[in-house]
């Protein structure tokens, strides 16, 4: 991806994080640490594997963009982040944005297993690399050595919603969590660290999110 592209990724974030603010502003400290760590994450699979040819900026910029959607909804928020992004693609006559599917780069969560339709897993590496980031990564830009603390966390939000409201919210995550960890051990695997939650790539603690743009 061109330095010029990379740049339009980053505007519509500008633009889009000014209004999810108003919002949600958790979602925007949120977005921006998971960002940093995509991009932090790519770095490292980048120096053992340069044949990936990962783009550490690009998976800074679906890091950023990936809670979009909750501009729109709360629930299939996922999806409502590629339907916004369509749109500015569209609107800004960004076609080979579109054409090479790149608003489909921020699906991250468990739609696959709520829908049983593969277009909403991950797309390639970078998808599985901000999966990772996003479940080690709270609300306030705090950063977990792993992702089983924050998978414990939304389980038990999805479980208490599911028993409050009748509606099973729960189901299709908890069976997505597996896939969870398969995708935290490939990325432990890439960096060449036993375990992923050895931590030392984990690029900055939460405090450098608590003004930033807000």
């Amino acid at each position: 991806m061109t330095l010029q592209n990379l740049k339009r990724l980053f505007d519509i974030f500008d633009t889009l994080s000014q209004e999810l603010k108003r919002i949600k502003p958790d979602k925007v400290i949120h977005c921006l640490a998971v960002g940093d760590l995509c991009e932090n994450l790519a770095l490292n699979i980048d120096k053992h594997y340069p044949e990936f040819n990962l783009n550490p900026e690009f998976c800074k910029a679906i890091g950023y963009l990936h809670d979009i959607g909750y501009i729109m909804s709360d629930e299939d928020h996922e999806l409502a982040s590629v339907q916004i992004l369509e749109k500015k693609f569209l609107e800004n006559h960004y076609y080979d944005f579109l054409e090479s599917n790149i608003h489909w780069y921020v699906m991250h969560g468990h739609l696959y297993e709520k829908y049983n339709n593969k277009k909403y897993l991950p797309r390639g590496l970078e998808g599985i690399i901000l999966t990772v980031a996003d479940l080690m990564t709270d609300n306030d830009g705090t950063y977990y050595p792993g992702i089983s603390i924050r998978i414990e966390k939304v389980g038990k939000y999805l479980e208490d919603l599911s028993e409050k409201t009748g509606i099973d919210y729960f189901g299709s995550f908890n069976k997505a969590v597996s896939r969870f960890y398969t995708y935290e051990d490939l990325i432990a695997h890439l960096i060449n660290i036993e375990y992923i939650r050895n931590g030392d790539f984990i690029p900055y603690d939460a405090m450098k999110y608590k003004n930033v743009r807000l």
